[in-house]
């Protein structure tokens, strides 16, 4: 099966508007910002990923990676302008294994959500380990922390050739003591993955529910929440449509909230009044069953209050990947992953000592 649009790690910076769509930037070539995947038989995807995350990274099954990748990888989203790096792929995920087992000896992994079309496949993972080796210049803290981030890769001829990797790095950087003012903040997180904050009731452990002719519900309505909720023009009242009353969401770490469409619309109306000019797009959408994942950005200039932050005036982006599940017509339960802390660095302000921003609806 192949994509149905233009190859990701071309398009992606190519995306000018706001939206679904987009035209490509300086080519004179009009193409759609969404790598969209059509529905089709399941092959590996979901096995590797899930060797990948609970095999390789949360029991150093090193010698299995050679397995998984190929010698090429193409790495998407913001991470792709990084060309003077070592190629992706499994020499620097081994690297990246050997640096987090150091720092968290004990760390361990599970993937609890995973959507694939048998191309792509995203699956969302947690995990935990205690903080006693140092990691990126902090000191070892002793805590035991909780981790969440979340993959989307393809798969071609058995290997994983592309992938976009979204890592909660504000979430563990908290909890090990690196965010002043965090070294006094309550000790309330979980001893692990089981005890964690759960996850919305409809997705922890989630098995795709079987194929109906009406799967393409999934699709259609992420693709009006961007085009008629978070397009340039969009309009908040358009929610009340699109979401489950009973909806609930998990951002990053934090605590499963309710999400239906009033604390929706609040939690994006705060990123608005710190970023009027927001400017969402939609890049990779697949559909599985009852389940939806999706991998979008967001870019704006911060130009009012976020997180009790005064505002800058300089840019920012930032890029995440989500899963909801489709009942009765209307997203229901979803979990957003992006990293928050690359909001912070890039306005040059300290982030908040705890808790999750809560700005996505």
């Amino acid at each position: 099966m192949t994509s149905s649009t233009t190859d990701l790690a071309t398009a992606y910076d190519s995306v000018s508007t706001c939206g679904a769509t987009a035209a490509a930037a300086d080519t004179g070539t009009a193409f759609p910002s969404v790598t969209e995947s059509t529905a089709g038989p399941a092959r590996t995807g979901r096995e590797m990923l899930r060797q990948l995350w609970e095999d390789g990274w949360g029991r150093n099954e090193l010698d299995l990676l050679p397995g998984l990748f190929a010698p090429t990888v193409a790495v998407l989203g913001h991470h792709a302008h990084l060309a003077d790096q070592p190629p992706y792929g499994a020499d620097v995920v081994r690297e990246e294994i050997g640096l987090f087992r150091g720092a968290f000896p004990d760390l361990t992994m599970r993937v609890s959500v995973s959507v694939t079309d048998g191309q792509w496949t995203l699956a969302a993972w947690e995990g935990r380990g205690t903080h006693t080796g140092p990691l990126l210049g902090l000191e070892p803290s002793g805590r035991t922390v909780h981790m969440a981030g979340a993959y989307l890769a393809r798969v071609v001829d058995g290997r994983i050739t592309e992938a976009r990797h979204t890592v909660d790095t504000l979430g563990y950087t908290q909890q090990v003591g690196a965010v002043p003012g965090a070294e006094d903040a309550p000790q309330d997180r979980p001893a692990g993955p089981a005890d964690a904050p759960a996850l919305p009731r409809g997705l922890d452990g989630a098995v795709p529910g079987p194929s109906t002719p009406g799967d393409g519900e999934g699709r259609a309505l992420v693709r009006r929440l961007f085009d008629e909720v978070l397009g340039a023009d969009g309009d908040i009242a358009a929610l009340a449509g699109l979401l489950h009353p009973g909806r609930t969401v998990q951002e990053n770490v934090g605590t499963t909230l309710p999400g239906g469409f009033e604390l929706a619309a609040a939690r994006h109306r705060t990123l608005l009044a710190a970023a009027p000019d927001a400017c969402f797009r939609l890049e990779h959408l697949l559909v599985e069953g009852d389940l939806v994942g999706y991998g979008w950005s967001v870019t704006g200039t911060h130009t009012g209050p976020l997180a009790g932050t005064k505002p800058t005036g300089r840019p920012f982006t930032f890029n995440g990947t989500s899963v909801s599940r489709v009942v009765d017509g209307r997203l229901a339960d979803t979990l957003h992953r992006y990293d928050a802390l690359a909001i912070f660095d890039q306005i040059g302000r300290v982030p908040p000592a705890h808790g999750t921003l809560n700005i996505l609806g």
